[in-house]
């Protein structure tokens, strides 16, 4: 999956150090972001060995009430390795949840030579005003690593979810209006990518499959003709902000800010959580060190993930990838009993709040 290139690992360690007395607060896991060794098996095994929808119903609901996030888990939950019976599974799940909530859906479809095969992909694009000029953006990757016995919970279903949940939330929100110019208006566009996974190795073709494939095409497309943009611009400058979730899910889920250019709108996520926890009763030492949004910079070159190739095109990204990745990250205890839902729950509370608050800063 993500590689973190050494020499900025270090960097972002002596960054991390710098920081010592913020992080003293912190319960975070020292936890190794190195690889696990790549387990093999064949094409065929994954192709056809789906795993029970459902799941495990064990401890790691903590207490948490069924609703539609964790029915949306447990669809999510099952292997959907690129171009397989399971990843056409959800996918299907996942283009009907958003229909019913009444965004328009467009599948982003084409094949692409893996080291395993000539693989189909399709990334998923769901808009609640297809022409509005400027588009919030939400994304996370529903493919999963192949790996026999591995599900993926935050790597990425539980993400997955979320989006899911948010396009319920603002079902009727982000919507056409015939009072205001296309020019100003403001749609809720979500991104569910295939093929981030690698198929073997992790290298700059064997990796972010579907973002690839689909920045690449927005580059090339022309916004609508009420955006008025000019000459030389396209679908991606549509993009007012990209925000990627992913490796959200465990009770060590933690992010940092990666990306100064945005760092307003995570510092908005920062205050948002706070707010909310001292709601519920949390003093200030225990926001400190127990909120998931940390007060703590990474390089952003040192990450690798599905908003890559649409940074490299210029497009304001907000990365929300856990850091440290969580310890189950490419393990297969990376499943349901290893969700925390209160700390899942918290983390979907505060992205809705930015969503609905973004809207209201920017009418």
């Amino acid at each position: 999956m993500r590689r973190l290139a050494r020499a900025l690992v270090i960097l972002s360690t002596i960054s991390i150090l710098v920081s010592l007395v913020m992080i003293i607060f912190s319960q975070d896991d020292p936890t190794s972001t190195n690889a696990p060794p790549q387990a093999q098996q064949s094409w065929t095994s994954i192709f056809t060995n789906p795993f029970g929808a459902g799941g495990n119903n064990g401890g790691g609901n903590n207490g948490y009430n069924n609703d539609t996030l964790d029915e949306h888990i447990k669809a999510i939950l099952i292997p959907r390795v690129s171009g397989t019976p399971g990843n056409v599974q959800v996918r299907q799940y996942i283009v009907d949840a958003l229909k019913r909530n009444n965004y328009q859906v467009e599948l982003d479809e084409f094949s692409a030579s893996t080291p395993i095969d000539n693989v189909q992909f399709a990334n998923i694009i769901a808009s609640s005003n297809p022409n509005a000029c400027r588009q919030l953006v939400l994304a996370c990757h529903y493919d999963s690593k192949m790996k026999q016995g591995f599900l993926g919970a935050t790597d990425s279903a539980v993400p997955c979810a979320m989006l899911l949940k948010i396009s319920e939330t603002f079902n009727k929100s982000f919507r056409p209006s015939s009072d205001t110019p296309a020019t100003n208006q403001l749609g809720l566009r979500f991104i569910f990518f295939d093929g981030e996974e690698a198929f073997d190795q992790w290298t700059a073709t064997d990796s972010l499959y579907g973002s690839r494939h689909l920045a690449a095409k927005w580059s090339k497309q022309r916004p609508p003709a009420e955006c008025n943009f000019g000459r030389g611009k396209t679908e991606l400058d549509r993009i007012e902000l990209f925000v990627l979730l992913d490796l959200i899910g465990t009770k060590d889920t933690t992010f940092v800010s990666y990306n100064d250019r945005v760092k307003h709108h995570y510092n908005a996520l920062q205050s948002y959580e706070r707010a909310h926890m001292a709601k519920n009763g949390h003093n200030q030492l225990s926001i400190l060190r127990n909120m998931a949004f940390k007060s703590r910079r990474v390089l952003f070159d040192a990450v690798e993930d599905d908003h890559v190739p649409f940074k490299k095109r210029g497009v304001p990204i907000l990365l929300l990838l856990a850091h440290p990745f969580p310890s189950v990250w490419h393990e297969n205890t990376d499943d349901y009993d290893h969700i925390d839902f209160p700390k899942t729950r918290r983390i979907l509370h505060v992205m809705e709040e930015f969503v609905a608050n973004y809207s209201k800063k920017t009418d």
